[in-house]
């Protein structure tokens, strides 16, 4: 790929994700997956990709109930940057809803 090609797939990249804020400000979150889903298409998935992609992709998986996905984009971004923060902030919250009620009081 040229290097006016890659740079087109990083603005077109930027673009979705950008779009992909926009629908998951709106609660449109299956639109915002998405968009995000297709920005780390273009940015091939690997270390060009940002865990901060990874961990909206898990926040719009979490929105759909899509518990399961969204840890693994979770566990993604962290294997991508070990101390993103963010990353385990949202695992935290995908096991926190998921807990059920303990008997007693």
């Amino acid at each position: 790929m040229s290097e006016t090609a890659a740079s087109a797939s990083k603005a077109h990249a930027q673009a979705c994700w950008e779009q992909g804020h926009l629908a998951s400000e709106r609660g449109l979150f299956k639109c915002a997956l998405e968009r995000y889903t297709k920005a780390a298409d273009l940015l091939g998935r690997g270390p060009a990709a940002p865990a901060c992609l990874y961990v909206d992709m898990a926040a719009a998986s979490y929105q759909l109930h899509l518990y399961e996905q969204s840890i693994m984009y979770c566990d993604h971004a962290l294997n991508m940057d070990p101390d993103c923060v963010k990353a385990f902030y949202q695992r935290g919250t995908i096991h926190s809803s998921r807990r059920l009620p303990m008997g007693g009081c």
